[in-house]
C-alpha cells in the first residue's frame, strides 16, 4: 500500500530537485524531513527557521518533528544494542532519564508562564502573541543565568539606547531614498469619534513612520484642507525629489490628485485593492444568474452532506461543504467531479422525490453553466494575479502593466460575444485599475519583460517615457546621453544585454539587475532603479503596522509612539529583508492556492 503524502508538501513548491517555502520563499534541497524542521523552526544544523509560517502549520510541523524524533530514538537504541549489547540497559536508562528531566523542566517552565499570566490577569491569548514568543526565544538564547532587567534600572539610559538604535534605522532608510526613491502610504484608523491618519514611507530597504494627523469626526468641514497640508508638509520635509509616488487611498483620492498637481514629479498610483470590491460587485451584477446557481448547488450539497458522504465518501462533497474558503473555486474548476456526482446511483436515489435536487442536476448538466464558469474563471484568474502581486513584499511596479494587459485580453476573449459585458468591464478596469505612466515605464524598463517581448516600444510606452522624463526632469546635460542609452536598451545592445546580463535576467529582480548590469547606461540605470523600486499597493506593509495603532496614546508606555512604531517596523522588516527583491516575479507560475484564496475573497463578497 503506498504511503500517504505528508500534508506539509502543500506548503512548498518543488522544482528542479529543490523545494521553495510558500511562506518565506526560502529555497533548499531535501525532502519532507527538512521541510518539517524549517516550518517547525526547530534547531537543526543547516536548516533555517521559517519567519512567516502560520501558527497552524507550525504546530503540524512541530508534531511531525517530535514524531520523527521518537523514531530516531528507536533506531539509535537498536544501533546501541547491536554495537554494545553489554551496556544496552545502562544506555537506555540514561536516555530515559535525560528525556524525563527535559520533560519535567518543560512542565515547570510552562506552569511558571501560565501562573505569571494568571496572577497578573493577562489575556490567555498572550501565548499566541508573536512578540511574546520572540521574548521567550530571546530568554532561551540568553541561556542559564539570565537575569531580567530590574525595576530600578536606569530608564533614561535604556530609552536613550533604544532611541539611538531606532534613529539609526530611520537615517539609513532616509539615506537610501537618494538611490531608490520612496513611496508614500497613508493609512487611516478609526476610534469612536476620532479618525487617525498615519503616513509612512516605503522603499526596498525598509518602511518608516513619518507622522500622523488626528481628525475629529464631528466637524470635518475642513478635512480636505488639513489632509492636504499634512501630506504636503511631510513631502517638503522629506524632499519632493526623494518621493516617486504616493499610493492611492480611496478616501482621499481627490486630495492626492491635488498633491500630484502641486508636486509634478510625484506620481499618483490609482490602483488600490479597494477597487477590487467594486470590480467584484460588477461581476456579480453581470453574472447574477450564474452566482445564484452556484449558491443553490452549494446549499443543496451542504444540506445533504451526511447522506452523500456516508454513501460514496465523495472527496468533492467534502471540499464543497468543509472548506469554506474554497467552495467557489471547486464549483468552478471541478466540472468533471460534479458531473460524476450527479451521475452516481447514490445521487439518483437521493433526488427521486426532491424537486430541488432535480433542478440542481439540470444546472450541473447544463453546458451553459460551465461556459459561464470558464469565462468567469479566466477573468478572475487574471485578477488574482494582480491581487497576488499587490500583497507581495517585492517591489512590483515593474509588473503591474503586463498583468493589466493580460486581464484586458482575458476580458475581451471571455466576453467577445457579449459587447455590453465587454464594454462594462473594460470601462471599469480602465478607470480604476489602469497603471499610470510611471508603472508603464517601469514595465518597459523591466529587462526580463522587455527582452522576452512581453513589453515593446509602442505609443503607450513612448508617451509614458516622455511623461516621466518631463516630470522627473533630468538635467539638460544628461538628456542627450539618456536618449543614446534608451536607444541601446531598445535595440537590446550587448553593451547593456551582455551574455552574463542575459543569464541574470532569470535570476535577479529587475531592480538588482540594473544595479549589477546597467553601468554602461548610468543615467538610464539611475532612472530604472528608482522606478523599479516601488510597490504597487499598501498591503505588503499595512498588515505589519495595523496592530500598532491602538496603543498610540497608551499612558503607561513611556516609549514615544514614533519610536515604538519605527522600532516595530525595523524588527519586522529585518525578518523579511532576506526575501525582498531577491528574484524576478513569475506570475505565469502563480501558486494555485493563492488563486483559490482570491476566489474565497470573491465568494465572501457574494
Amino acid at each position: 500500500m503506498p504511503r500517504n503524502r505528508d500534508p506539509l508538501w502543500e506548503y512548498v513548491e518543488q522544482e528542479d530537485g529543490k523545494v521553495t517555502c510558500k511562506f518565506c520563499g526560502k529555497k533548499f534541497n531535501g525532502g519532507i524531513t527538512r521541510i518539517r524542521h524549517h516550518l517547525a523552526k526547530s534547531e537543526s544544523e543547516g536548516i533555517s527557521k521559517c519567519p512567516n509560517v502560520s501558527t497552524e502549520v507550525h504546530g503540524m510541523a512541530r508534531e511531525g518533528v517530535q514524531q520523527l524524533g521518537k523514531g530516531k530514538g528507536k533506531k539509535e537504541r537498536i544501533s546501541d544494542d547491536r554495537m554494545a549489547p553489554t551496556n544496552s540497559s545502562s544506555c537506555s536508562l540514561t536516555q530515559l532519564d535525560s528525556r524525563l528531566t527535559q520533560r519535567i523542566k518543560k512542565l515547570k517552565t510552562d506552569l511558571s508562564v501560565i501562573n505569571f499570566i494568571d496572577s497578573n490577569k493577562l489575556a490567555s491569548d498572550l501565548l499566541e502573541d508573536p512578540k511574546f514568543k520572540e521574548m521567550c526565544a530571546a530568554i532561551a538564547d540568553a541561556g542559564q543565568g539570565y537575569e531580567p532587567p530590574s525595576f530600578e534600572m536606569d530608564k533614561t539610559n535604556f530609552l536613550g539606547d533604544l532611541e539611538t538604535e531606532v534613529e539609526g534605522y530611520v537615517q539609513s532608510i532616509k539615506q537610501s531614498w537618494e538611490k531608490f526613491g520612496c513611496t508614500l502610504l497613508l493609512e487611516t484608523h478609526h476610534t469612536d469619534d476620532v479618525k487617525h491618519l498615519y503616513l509612512f514611507a516605503a522603499c526596498p530597504k525598509g518602511v518608516v513612520y513619518r507622522g500622523s494627523l488626528v481628525l475629529e469626526i464631528d466637524g470635518m468641514e475642513d478635512e480636505d484642507v488639513k489632509v492636504l497640508d499634512f501630506v504636503s508638509s511631510a513631502i517638503d520635509e522629506m524632499g519632493p525629489q526623494n518621493i516617486i509616488q504616493i499610493l492611492n487611498n480611496i478616501d482621499y483620492h481627490s486630495i492626492f490628485e491635488k498633491v500630484e498637481q502641486r508636486y509634478p514629479n510625484i506620481f499618483l498610483s490609482r490602483f488600490t485593492c479597494d477597487y477590487f470590491n467594486e470590480g467584484l460587485l460588477l461581476l456579480e451584477d453581470l453574472y447574477e444568474p450564474f452566482f445564484i446557481e452556484v449558491h443553490a448547488i452549494r446549499q443543496f450539497v451542504k444540506q445533504h452532506f451526511d447522506v452523500l458522504h456516508q454513501k460514496n465518501g465523495c472527496e468533492l462533497i467534502y471540499k464543497l461543504c468543509e472548506n469554506v474558503e474554497r467552495r467557489l473555486a471547486f464549483v468552478i474548476r471541478e466540472e468533471r467531479e460534479l458531473l460524476s456526482m450527479v451521475a452516481s446511483t447514490e445521487w439518483r436515489e437521493l433526488i427521486q422525490c426532491d424537486e430541488q435536487g432535480v433542478k440542481i442536476q439540470k444546472i450541473i448538466e447544463d453546458n451553459r453553466f460551465w461556459n459561464s464558469s470558464r469565462k468567469l474563471f479566466r477573468v478572475i484568474e487574471c485578477m488574482a494575479k494582480i491581487w497576488r502581486m499587490s500583497e507581495d513584499n517585492n517591489s512590483t511596479s515593474g509588473y503591474l502593466y503586463v498583468t493589466f494587459i493580460k486581464l484586458e485580453e482575458a476580458i475581451k476573449q471571455s466576453f467577445e460575444e457579449d459587447s455590453e459585458k465587454n464594454s462594462s468591464i473594460l470601462d471599469f478596469i480602465h478607470e480604476k485599475l489602469a497603471p499610470n505612466s510611471m508603472q508603464v515605464a517601469a514595465a518597459y524598463l523591466n529587462p526580463q519583460l522587455f527582452y522576452d517581448g512581453l513589453v515593446e516600444m509602442n505609443a503607450k510606452v513612448q508617451n509614458s517615457l516622455n511623461d516621466i522624463i518631463e516630470r522627473m526632469k533630468p538635467s539638460e546635460a544628461n538628456m542627450e546621453d539618456l536618449v543614446v542609452q534608451l536607444d541601446l536598451y531598445n535595440r537590446k545592445h550587448e553593451k547593456i544585454f551582455s551574455p552574463l546580463a542575459k543569464i541574470s535576467l532569470r535570476a535577479s529582480h529587475p531592480r538588482i539587475w540594473w544595479e549589477m548590469w546597467g553601468h554602461n547606461a548610468k543615467i538610464l540605470q539611475k532612472l530604472a532603479i528608482k522606478l523599479l523600486s516601488q510597490p504597487c499597493v499598501n498591503s505588503p506593509y499595512e498588515s505589519k503596522w495595523i496592530d500598532f495603532f491602538d496603543d498610540e496614546h497608551d499612558p503607561e508606555n513611556e516609549i514615544p509612539f514614533d519610536v515604538r512604531l519605527n522600532m516595530r517596523l525595523m524588527n519586522t522588516y529585518s525578518q523579511m529583508e532576506q526575501q525582498v527583491d531577491k528574484s524576478p516575479i513569475d506570475f505565469e507560475k502563480i501558486e494555485k492556492h493563492r488563486v483559490c484564496d482570491f476566489i474565497s475573497y470573491l465568494y465572501v463578497r457574494f
